[in-house]
């Protein structure tokens, strides 16, 4: 036998919106203060002779002078990346952030699809593969960072993309901010994309069984936020300079199924190198904090 009973709903209490589900976990205040940021009316540098006015034209149009801050597509002419350029541009405007993107088209077919769409474009004297590139591969993304560089010495942060990232909300809000440059890691986990201390234990080694070693993700350049700071400006520079040297050799990298573009693993390889391993044996790092 079931007895029915009034239920009491109490009136609706207001309570304050939900948090962000994606927010920075730490804001290290003291650590941004310490960044070397350039300054001075912005655009930096578009006051000059020599600046390059396109560029200069292209900031004003998809940056604020309130935010200095715009997203850097650059579409390599790749027949995988080219292929993604439609989705990436639909998944652009459809969060509403077309009109804060430049796209850099490295190629004819990149080019025709970037015009179409009507959106901020870029081709100048920084997007040209450097010369003496031994791959277009190699030179185009060379050209990614030499722009992405230019921009940051205009006092601009840059998120710099590529046509495989599908955005769906705004993306700003997740940085802290407090560093040179904030990269999306490759982690899968929690513990992988923040680093942990790897142990190992080898019985046949004696009193030295036991090893530990820091180990961590690597970081992707695929989606990077540069700070409008000296170090990440460098950092940029040094990217495209490494890129630019290295042979066409290197591009000859066994891939898995589904793998990255041969390119994209050279530059993510780079992007580490410069970021995690130490100056020594006459190797110079330029000091950027991520």
């Amino acid at each position: 036998v079931y007895k029915r009973q009034a239920l009491a709903c109490a009136p609706p209490v207001a309570s304050a919106p939900p948090a962000p589900r994606c927010a920075p976990k730490h804001v290290d205040a003291a650590r941004a203060a310490r960044l070397h940021t350039f300054s001075g009316a912005w655009p930096i540098g578009c006051d000059r002779a020599d600046a390059d006015a396109a560029l200069c034209g292209a900031v004003r149009r998809v940056s604020r002078s309130t935010e200095r801050q715009l997203i850097l597509s650059v579409a390599m002419d790749a027949p995988t990346l080219v292929a993604m350029l439609p989705a990436h541009i639909a998944a652009l405007r459809r969060a509403g952030l077309a009109e804060r993107t430049l796209l850099v088209p490295l190629g004819c077919a990149a080019r025709a699809l970037v015009v179409a769409s009507g959106l901020a474009m870029y081709a100048g004297a920084a997007a040209q593969p450097p010369a003496g590139t031994q791959s277009a591969e190699l030179g185009g993304r060379a050209a990614k960072w030499r722009v992405a560089a230019a921009l940051a010495r205009m006092g601009t942060h840059v998120l710099v993309v590529e046509p495989s990232v599908l955005f769906f909300a705004e993306p700003f809000r997740l940085f802290a901010r407090d560093a040179d440059v904030e990269a999306m890691s490759s982690g899968w986990a929690e513990r992988d994309a923040y680093g942990y201390v790897h142990g190992t234990d080898d019985p046949s080694m004696g009193w030295s069984r036991y090893v530990e070693s820091m180990r961590i993700s690597a970081l992707s350049p695929a989606f990077a936020l540069l700070a409008p700071t000296a170090h990440a400006a460098a950092l940029a520079d040094a990217l495209a300079d490494a890129l630019a040297a290295e042979p066409a050799s290197a591009l000859n990298t066994p891939l898995a199924a589904g793998a990255l573009l041969p390119a994209a693993i050279v530059e993510r390889r780079l992007l580490n190198e410069e970021l995690v391993l130490p100056a020594a044996n006459g190797v110079n790092r330029v000091g950027a904090r991520f």
